[in-house]
């Protein structure tokens, strides 16, 4: 399955009616209709919900003291999305509580 931009299909569509020279005959209002048929059968069509990827995050760089906002002493880490490689500063021990990697939106495996 191809999931596409169903808006951006109607937007094509629109613009090859738009080219079109009307003068009333046959043919003409055959292609109107073709028109209005497809988008309609766009617009009936289900929608999915695409397949989210899987992802993990890793410690590749090591880990840093520092205080939280409370003022107590507390490891950070870098964790990497395995994915796309974005990096986010995470407390040691809780990098479980970030499901989803907030650039690609892989859901990540939690384990520490």
């Amino acid at each position: 399955m191809r999931l596409i931009d169903a808006d951006a299909l109607k937007t094509e569509l629109e613009k090859l009616r738009d080219g079109w020279n009307y003068y009333g005959g046959e043919y003409e209002s055959a292609m109107y209709q073709a028109y209005d048929i497809s988008v309609d059968t766009v617009d009936e069509q289900p929608t999915v919900q695409p397949q989210r990827k899987k992802g993990r995050w890793i410690n590749k760089f090591g880990k840093e003291q520092g205080y939280d906002i409370a003022g107590i002493k507390t490891w950070y880490i870098q964790i990497l999305c395995d994915k796309c490689g974005f990096i986010k500063t995470a407390i040691e021990g809780h990098t479980g509580q970030y499901h989803y990697c907030p650039n690609c939106g892989a859901e990540m495996e939690v384990k520490e």
